[in-house]
């Protein structure tokens, strides 16, 4: 990075950064700096990437870019996700998160958590499809006997401290037959 300083103008500053963190590597040192504790099998990768570029009027300002591949928790996929967004001293703004999941894509847009008290959250979700059968087997939820198949957007609100999340959410289920010891039946 480069540090100024600017006649009359303060401090002029860009850090840049990027790493790569391997989650198994996480687990072994734990496991080595706490061999009393027993951790989950951590998987798969982040690479990050970002610059810093402090003001007078703001110190936090900073861009990031995160990215993560083939991530497994436990016996749990959680599958890759794209995060860009800003730092500031007001908030974090996420302009797009993508999760690639097995069961299926979703979108957070304009996601924005402010730094203040009970770290207010607001969100847009967009579930672009998800099948619920392999949504519920991989968190081992294997014998719920539903299959079905959902899309789509909504606006959310709430904050973190205490945690309060609605998402007024409209979607489309498709092909959902249920399979109980019942007749197979299905709707659209």
């Amino acid at each position: 990075g480069e540090m100024k300083n600017k006649k009359g103008k303060g401090l002029d500053a860009k850090v840049l950064w990027k790493g790569v963190l391997n989650f198994d590597q996480v687990r072994s040192t734990l496991e080595q700096i706490f061999p009393e504790r027993k951790f989950p099998t951590l998987l798969g990768e982040l690479q990050a990437q970002g610059s810093w570029n402090p003001t007078q009027k703001d110190l936090f300002r900073a861009d990031f870019r995160l990215e993560t591949k083939n991530v497994k928790v436990a016996k749990f996929s959680v599958g890759d996700a794209l995060v860009s967004g800003t730092l500031s001293q007001r908030n974090v703004f996420v302009r797009n998160l993508q999760v690639q999941h097995p069961a299926g894509d979703l979108e957070l847009q304009d996601t924005k958590l402010g730094l203040g008290e009970g770290f207010p959250l607001s969100s847009r979700v967009h579930l672009k499809s998800l099948d619920l059968q392999k949504l519920f087997q991989s968190v081992d939820l294997k014998k719920i006997p539903v299959e079905a198949w959902a899309s789509g957007t909504a606006p959310c609100q709430g904050q973190l401290i205490p945690l309060k999340f609605v998402c007024k959410f409209e979607t489309k289920l498709r092909d959902m037959p249920f399979r109980a010891g019942f007749p197979k039946f299905s709707f659209a």
